[in-house]
């Protein structure tokens, strides 16, 4: 007789733990999720916004006429090797600058293939991927011809930490090769 008691004064906690408390959490923990499949969904439409400006923009410099050009401008101004590679690390700098990135270093690449006219150098910098984009054009759409052999774009861990942001900072290593004149006898 002493056992009915018992299992009967634990049976309104098992119940009101059962039918109130249990639905309770379910509820809130759907809620939770709900909120977070919201946020996800709130910041898949702004990337796929991004994306959609960024190829916007990109369209419509690919839309812009081309300007009758000098085709002697296309080689860079110097014959000789040495002089063509510094021209192009000139003008490599200048135009990273121009975009607003941070430079670190512009250096001639060694480890490009041999080419006899062809000159290459290495940059490195810190910029953001509309600056990278504009740099890009700038490079590609302009005399002398420049060509980009090779790009390293890393989102740049030190300085972003655990935030997001719309337009990370980007540690770019950017491959360029530029071609010279045939040297005069």
């Amino acid at each position: 007789m002493t056992a009915a008691p018992r299992t009967a004064r634990w049976l309104p906690l098992a119940a009101l733990l059962t039918f109130v408390t249990l639905p309770c959490g379910l509820v809130g923990l759907t809620v939770c999720n709900l909120l977070r499949w919201t946020e996800a969904w709130v910041e898949g439409e702004a990337l796929s916004a991004r994306v959609a400006e960024i190829e916007r923009r990109i369209r419509g410099l690919t839309s812009k006429p081309v300007p009758a050009s000098d085709t002697g401008r296309i080689a860079l101004a110097a014959s000789s090797a040495t002089l063509a590679r510094a021209e192009l690390q000139t003008r490599t700098v200048d135009l990273v600058e121009r975009s607003g990135a941070r430079l670190i270093e512009v250096r001639a690449d060694d480890d490009a293939p041999d080419d006899p006219r062809g000159v290459t150098v290495r940059a490195s910098f810190d910029t953001t991927q509309d600056r990278l984009v504009d740099l890009l054009a700038a490079l590609e759409g302009s005399l002398p011809l420049l060509d980009v052999i090779g790009l390293d774009a890393r989102i740049d861990q030190k300085r972003e930490g655990l935030a997001t942001s719309e337009d990370p900072r980007l540690r770019v290593t950017l491959t360029i090769r530029g071609f010279r004149r045939p040297e005069k006898p």
